[in-house]
């Protein structure tokens, strides 16, 4: 990743999100998109090599081919977008200790990933 990356930010209202990440890391290059649609030729024309998805667009597909076939994303975030149980990685590495080492873990998140979706759909 080069020193100052391009970040994209991409969001119903992205002015809010666009304004923290401005005032923490100055040193970065922040753009806002409110559409999934424009995304793709945002990325092709900004060489953007790190995509933030704050909110799904329930209307349109999620351009994941832009993601995957652009020669300079490096770093796709999705918000709302959890792994919980055996899909997720381990936070003591592939050791383990004793019985239950990844119970703990797996259940913390499965609740964290259920009480998100259940305040976003109040």
């Amino acid at each position: 990743m080069s020193a100052r990356p391009t970040i994209i930010v991409t969001t119903d209202a992205p002015d809010g999100p666009m304004a923290v990440l401005a005032e923490t890391h100055p040193d970065l290059t922040v753009l806002g998109c409110d559409s999934y649609k424009a995304l793709p030729g945002m990325i092709s024309d900004t060489g953007a090599e790190v995509v933030f998805t704050i909110k799904f667009d329930r209307g349109l597909r999620y351009p994941r081919a832009a993601l995957v076939e652009s020669p300079t994303v490096r770093w796709v975030s999705v918000g709302g977008l959890y792994a919980a149980g055996l899909a997720m990685s381990n936070p003591i590495g592939t050791r383990a200790e004793c019985a239950g080492t990844t119970l703990g873990p797996n259940m913390t998140w499965g609740f964290i990933a259920a009480e998100t979706v259940l305040h976003q759909n109040r």
